[in-house]
């Protein structure tokens, strides 16, 4: 039995993912995604055990195939799910519901009892083993909407540890998600937390809001009152934008094999005058197919055209499994070529 551990992050992914090559071997590379780059920071200095999955189900028969990478100063438990799980709980609940509701019902969220089944039975998973690691006294930060009942599952679990939840995403209006027939659920899951965490002040309003609206809770000075069997509990709830560590970045950008790899880059696209860059997940809710179009409205200005501008948007590929995606992904092939073509075959537009 492993030794309990006082720092316990739980997140539906490791920073880390497994992928197979054309050959069949087996490695892993860093999980696409903002919230590796969010942890990484905060972590990198504190002894803390990391709770995910690496992308691979147990139906793969590679479990035990390759040790855990050292990514940063964090022990590692990987949690494998069978794909008949897998796939109700992310690309279900997860994917079809959670994240276009999220996202204020750009596509119309797709509700299934079975998906919401299997989110419980995979967060009731993640929760036990956040409950078996935890040291007496611990602090266990559960993260995302992939997790939103761990807290309370948890809780009962081991009511010793402190427990913090973040929301990585946005949280919509209250009016949109009552629309979610397990909102009540999913607001008792989070309100296990002892303190929860978003991004922007207008989230922690929205998801006040929503206690009182769907719960009849009241809040007090950014502060949940909950009612546990007559004793009062209060759940901190607050906005903690999350960052980068700008220090690191800078020192990187300065590295001389860096500086020399940029210039070759700008020489490869044709050492233009101005260099747009951008670096996004693969995803509706980035807004991508939106800049290209400004990027051609750009181009319409033969001045800006003349002064030598390229366009370069690294589209990081995520969820190709789902349908929604796979549809992005063909939009913005097509709309890259019509805006190419647009410019008289110039290649003034680059998207990997």
């Amino acid at each position: 039995m492993s030794e309990p551990v006082d720092l316990v992050v739980v997140a539906h992914r490791l920073p880390f993912e497994l992928v197979r090559d054309d050959d069949g071997a087996l490695s892993y590379r860093r999980s696409p995604g903002g919230l590796v780059s969010a942890l990484q920071s905060a972590l990198r200095n504190r002894r803390a055990l990391w709770i995910g999955s690496a992308g691979r189900s147990c139906d793969q028969g590679v479990a035990d195939a390759l040790d855990n990478p050292v990514v940063a100063a964090c022990e590692f438990d990987e949690i494998v799910l069978d794909r008949g799980v897998w796939s109700p709980h992310y690309l279900g609940f997860c994917t079809s519901a959670l994240w276009p509701l999220y996202h204020s019902a750009e596509v119309a969220p797709v509700y299934r009892g079975s998906d919401f089944a299997a989110y419980c039975q995979v967060n009731e998973m993640f929760a036990a083993r956040a409950a078996a690691r935890a040291s007496e006294g611990g602090m266990v930060w559960v993260h995302d909407y992939q997790l939103q009942l761990v807290p309370s599952m948890l809780r009962r679990l081991r009511p010793d540890v402190r427990i913090g939840f973040f929301l990585h995403t946005p949280f919509p209006a209250e009016e949109l998600f009552e629309q979610m027939p397990w909102c009540r659920q999913l607001l008792e899951g989070m309100l296990g937390a002892d303190v929860i965490g978003f991004q922007t002040e207008g989230d922690v309003a929205h998801f006040l809001a929503a206690t009182q609206r769907c719960l009849a809770l009241r809040s007090e000075a950014g502060r949940v009152v909950v009612d546990e069997f007559a004793s009062r509990r209060d759940v901190a709830v607050g906005c903690f934008p999350v960052g980068i560590d700008t220090e690191l970045y800078a020192a990187a950008a300065a590295m001389p094999e860096v500086v020399e790899r940029a210039a070759q880059i700008r020489g490869e696209l044709g050492d233009p005058r101005t260099l747009i860059v951008a670096i996004d997940r693969l995803d509706y809710t980035k807004g991508i197919d939106l800049r290209i179009r400004a990027f051609a409205e750009l181009l319409t200005d033969r001045t800006a055209h003349n002064r030598g501008v390229v366009m370069v948007q690294k589209a990081v590929l995520s969820r190709e499994s789902a349908h929604e995606y796979r549809r992005v992904r063909h939009d913005i092939e097509r709309l890259v070529s019509r805006t190419n073509d647009a410019c008289g075959g110039a290649d003034l537009l680059h998207v990997d």
